[in-house]
């Protein structure tokens, strides 16, 4: 993440008389964070060239920011990226703030860790940082990474279901850097969102020394962020009605963001579904029911689709990974759905991608080896 020295810290270099200033210590630390590659730290030049010939600090870091002001330009076009960074002031909060910006007072600043990107499980993670490598290698959609110095750095902690406020709640005791992510599980886009995702909210509400957001997915969970067509192209023949009915209700936008893709639909589900649920859902019963999906007398209506096949079908599409194993028909959808991929991505998943994507670059942005070993 970019955190920024707010320009009041420079009364306080006015104010330190020996090394082992607490103010020392901690902007030290800021910097030393910055050449881990876990953040980076942005100030102006003239409290850059404060700091530098500030006798007190380490010399390492002096010589450190002496490069940082040789390149400062190139360094920092990172903020022309980022929607969100963390500003560090001195002892008052500046009267003008940015309602996007965390505000930190350098008292406050410990420990810097690299920042956590908390998702419900491991495989969320992995199909999040798929898809922002995805979206971040074209400029059409956000920016091409690969051409700039900047890497995303973060550490993934899952947080599960029951444990999400216990688990986020801890993070905060340490004064992380947090990312939290969640599905909304929700059938329709005004229904409630589900346990976990109120247990997210309420655990970045109360925090109290983090840095941290939480996002609440606009789909029901990360199944749905997987076009239609990728899973036609690679889902076994048992799923292959299921993604016919769904193929043909594409345009049903709603629907599409808030089907139960991977467990599917209960019986008690339809006999006690509320109007909403049945207006949305009406079309497709009835679509169901004529390529038998819809499994009358069942209590599992319509079987969900298997759990990994949203992370097989990311990584399959979405790469140029070999496609050995694949039957022939398969290996031919998969290279026709590549040549044109965007012309098979709606633009709610586009654009969920992209916004998951921005935060993802926000709190994992830092230097790459290569320039910060230049800098350094």
């Amino acid at each position: 993440m970019i955190i920024e020295l707010d320009k009041s810290i420079d009364k306080i270099i006015n104010t330190i008389n020996s090394e082992n200033d607490p103010c020392v210590q901690k902007i030290d630390r800021l910097f030393a964070a910055m050449m881990d590659q876990i953040h980076i730290v942005y100030a102006s030049m003239p409290l850059l060239s404060r700091i530098k010939n500030c006798s007190f600090f380490n010399p390492k870091i002096r010589k450190y920011i002496d490069q940082i002001l040789i390149d400062y330009y190139d360094i920092y076009s990172c903020l022309e990226l980022s929607s969100t960074r963390t500003v560090i002031y001195s002892t008052k909060k500046p009267s003008k703030v940015n309602k996007r910006f965390f505000y930190i007072e350098l008292d406050s600043v410990n420990l810097i860790y690299r920042a956590k990107f908390s998702t419900e499980n491991p495989d969320d993670y992995d199909f999040y940082m798929k898809v922002f490598k995805f979206v971040s290698s074209f400029d059409k959609y956000f920016f091409n990474i690969e051409k700039t110095k900047y890497s995303i750095t973060l550490e993934n902690h899952s947080f599960g279901g029951s444990t999400a406020y216990s688990f986020i709640r801890q993070m905060d005791e340490c004064g992380n850097f947090v990312l939290a992510l969640a599905d909304s599980d929700k059938d329709y886009h005004t229904d409630r969102i589900g346990q976990t995702a109120r247990a997210v909210h309420r655990a970045v509400n109360d925090a109290q020394n983090a840095v941290m957001s939480g996002f609440i997915l606009n789909v029901r969970e990360k199944e749905n962020l997987v076009p239609i067509d990728f899973y036609a192209a690679i889902a076994p023949s048992s799923n292959q009605n299921l993604i016919k009915c769904l193929k043909l209700c594409e345009t049903n936008v709603e629907l599409m963001k808030y089907f139960d893709l991977k467990d599917g639909v209960k019986k008690n589900k339809v006999e006690n579904a509320d109007q909403v649920w049945l207006n949305l859902y009406s079309d497709f019963i009835v679509l169901s029911k004529k390529n038998n999906v819809y499994k009358e007398g069942n209590d599992q209506v319509i079987e969900g689709i298997n759990g990994k096949l949203a992370n097989k079908a990311i990584t399959t599409l979405l790469s140029k990974c070999t496609l050995k194993g694949f039957p022939i028909n398969t290996q031919k959808k998969i290279l026709s759905i590549r040549k044109d991929i965007f012309l098979h991505i709606p633009k709610f998943i586009i654009d969920e991608w992209v916004l998951i994507s921005q935060m993802i670059f926000d709190f994992g942005c830092s230097l790459t080896t290569s320039h910060n070993s230049f800098i350094a």
